[in-house]
């Protein structure tokens, strides 16, 4: 069963090692597409020195709605049997032979749970600080051969599949990786302030890039660390058929 790994990238020459390392040992005979969107560092370099099929694109800074285009079309060209179109932050947390048993049990496309991740020294490998966030629980795994269309929504937190639609009975957690560091934090959110476009400030779309604040970023990250510290331990005291409870807790931590 074959496996193709679909994602965008801007100057992720940090992370994107990290990112394509975890799905090629999550998945080892799967193919990796990079769309590398105007990238002034060495992005393209690692991602081809790792194997991976690397196609330029040009979008005149960040454009939502172009990119969630490119996610809802440009695996329809593969011949894998399952896709996984996912950002570079985004790690699924599922491996072939998983992947194989949800196949043979007739299931087309995954269900996720999403975490935001919270690191100090940049190192996804080491992060183990997380909460749950469901803004981040994408479908970003579905079966080519049975998804005929995905219909993402800019900045894919929604998708409404056609085809034949069989859901995962469990959601499998998908491992956002924003706050990597605060100096990496600060940098790759400056970075997407910079390459707002014109398209998205006049639609409306991730209004929260349209101006840079180094003190935003601050209170931001720090406030995912007290979310990381409150889930540890409600974790630990919420039964599992309670999580629901847990993340509106999580959710109102200032």
């Amino acid at each position: 069963m074959k496996v193709h790994v679909f994602s965008m990238a801007h100057n992720e020459s940090h992370l994107i090692p990290y990112f394509v390392r975890h799905y090629q040992n999550c998945f080892p005979n799967c193919d990796i597409t990079i769309l590398d969107n105007e990238s002034t560092d060495d992005t393209a370099t690692i991602c081809k020195n790792l194997g991976c099929e690397v196609i330029p694109i040009f979008s005149n800074g960040y454009v939502d709605q172009l990119l969630s285009d490119m996610k809802n079309e440009r695996w329809k060209n593969s011949q894998a049997d399952w896709i996984i179109a996912c950002d570079v932050d985004e790690f699924l947390q599922i491996d072939q032979v998983e992947l194989e048993r949800l196949n043979d049990s007739g299931v087309t496309i995954l269900r996720t749970q999403g975490f935001d991740m919270v690191g100090s020294n940049g190192n996804p490998d080491k992060i183990t600080a997380k909460y749950p966030n469901d803004w981040f629980s994408k479908s970003v795994c579905f079966k080519r051969t049975e998804i005929e269309n995905i219909n993402y929504t800019p900045g894919a937190h929604h998708c409404y599949p056609t085809g034949h639609v069989q859901w995962s009975p469990s959601a499998y957690a998908l491992f956002h990786y924003k706050y990597l560091s605060p100096s990496l934090t600060f940098e790759r959110i400056k970075l997407r302030c910079d390459r707002t476009s014109d398209d998205n400030r006049k639609k409306g779309i991730a209004y929260e890039y349209f101006e840079f604040s180094e003190i935003k970023v601050r209170r931001e990250f720090a406030r995912a660390r007290r979310k990381a510290i409150g889930w540890r331990l409600l974790s630990k005291i919420i039964p599992k058929d309670k999580y629901i409870l847990g993340h509106k807790l999580i959710s109102k931590i200032p």
